[in-house]
């Protein structure tokens, strides 16, 4: 009996301790089970205390140092996605991902620009519908289906005209899924220099050849036998004396624009009285004045102006050509009244003519090299095309600015301002 006894209470403690053993471990469990759950929520932090032997140390450190360097990973993530999302928020090209069914799921602040879209209310709209643009659309099909990469060039009506290059190429995620990567280049400006170039070649070609083909068919009749005609030959030699002046006119404007568009050489300013700079440029076309009758109302002359800075030959130059056009294309017996105002530290010189006025659409276009607004009345006399062009680049140098202002018919105004002498 008391053997029996003896074992039952034998039994009882080691079922108690088991007991023990078993609640014990399956706390350490519990934990284990906890801090993965917390690994889960993105809680690294998360720590398992252990005893300093048995096979639960082990998981307990395995799984403190998987916490910590999922801690350090997702930290080096998040590191490394803010630094790619602050390249392409500050990239001057536009960057637009699409998925597999051509599906906005990312815009770059330089896109939205470009294409005038608000920002984040695109995101999952169709491409199609975001840019309404169906070349674009093309061109993103042909990259999805083919690996390589795809470069177009659209033509967006937007408010304001632009021309992008498009780079569009096809990737494969890891989930197996394509996407679509597109790349976008502004080259608005480039198209329009390449424009600019095209007419400069043109216009100066024109140019040129019209007095060339003069002078070679003079020179080729006065061979064939009008050199024993001695009147016709003077008349001939005048002629084509005009020409080679105007051969000479066109070449010197263009080597003054280049180096005026070049800055080669900064303008060295200097304090200059204006009023004396106009009167000394009427001075140089009284002549043109007198031939066409016309009536100069110098206004500056009676006005006590403060001294501008400038280069008095630039100057002098800028306003011997704006003089020259309002006497060219003004009425016999016409007027030019020439006036100035001070204000915010800058004096602006006005120059009216009662001559024929420019059309409205063609006045922002007068500063440009080459362009007439009539071509046959602007040859007949004698101007290059360039005159008003090497004013804004002068006026320009001075870090001031030119302006026009037209009535068809009535006349025109041109203006310019110059910066006082501080004092």
């Amino acid at each position: 009996m008391k053997l029996f006894i003896g074992f039952l209470m034998g039994l009882l403690v080691c079922i108690g301790i088991g007991r023990l053993r078993y609640g014990f471990r399956k706390r350490r469990v519990l934990g284990f089970d906890k801090a993965v759950q917390s690994f889960l929520k993105g809680e690294y932090d998360q720590r398992l205390s252990f005893e300093k032997s048995g096979e639960l140390e082990r998981l307990a450190r395995s799984l403190n140092e998987l916490g910590s360097f999922l801690k350090r990973r997702m930290r080096e993530l998040e590191e490394d996605k803010v630094q790619a999302r602050a390249i392409l928020d500050h990239m001057i090209e536009g960057i637009v991902a699409v998925d597999a069914n051509k599906r906005v799921i990312f815009m770059n602040p330089s896109a939205q620009s470009l294409f005038q879209v608000p920002e984040n209310r695109n995101v999952g709209k169709t491409l199609i519908e975001t840019f309404s643009n169906a070349a674009l659309d093309d061109l993103v099909d042909r990259a999805l289906a083919n690996p390589k990469s795809m470069t177009g060039e659209i033509d967006l009506h937007t408010p304001v005209r632009k021309f992008l290059k498009v780079n569009a190429v096809g990737i494969r995620r890891t989930s197996g899924d394509k996407m679509g990567l597109l790349v976008f280049v502004d080259v608005t400006e480039i198209r329009r220099l390449e424009n600019l170039r095209r007419e400069f070649v043109a216009n100066v070609s024109h140019e040129l050849k019209t007095p060339i083909t003069s002078l070679k068919g003079f020179i080729e009749t006065l061979r064939g036998g009008a050199l024993e005609d001695a009147k016709e030959t003077q008349r001939f030699l005048a002629i084509m004396e005009e020409d080679a002046a105007r051969l000479a006119g066109l070449i010197d404007g263009l080597l003054e624009l280049s180096c005026l568009e070049a800055h080669e050489a900064a303008l060295e300013l200097k304090p200059v009285d204006v009023g004396f700079i106009i009167q000394e440029s009427i001075d140089v076309v009284k002549p043109l004045i007198h031939q066409k009758r016309l009536r100069v109302g110098n206004r500056v002359s009676s006005q006590a102006l403060p001294k501008v800075l400038a280069h008095k030959d630039k100057l002098k130059q800028a306003i011997v050509n704006l003089l020259d056009n309002a006497i060219k294309f003004n009425q016999d017996d016409g007027t030019i009244t020439i006036d100035a105002a001070v204000s915010d530290s800058c004096v602006t010189v006005f120059l009216d003519d009662t001559g024929i006025g420019i059309p409205e659409s063609a006045v922002l276009r007068v500063f440009e090299r080459f362009y007439r607004v009539d071509q046959a009345r602007s040859r007949h006399l004698g101007g290059s095309g360039l005159g008003l062009a090497i004013v804004k680049h002068i006026i320009e140098a001075h870090g001031g600015a030119v302006s026009c202002e037209s009535c068809l018919g009535k006349g025109s105004r041109f203006s310019f301002t110059l910066r006082t002498v501080p004092s």
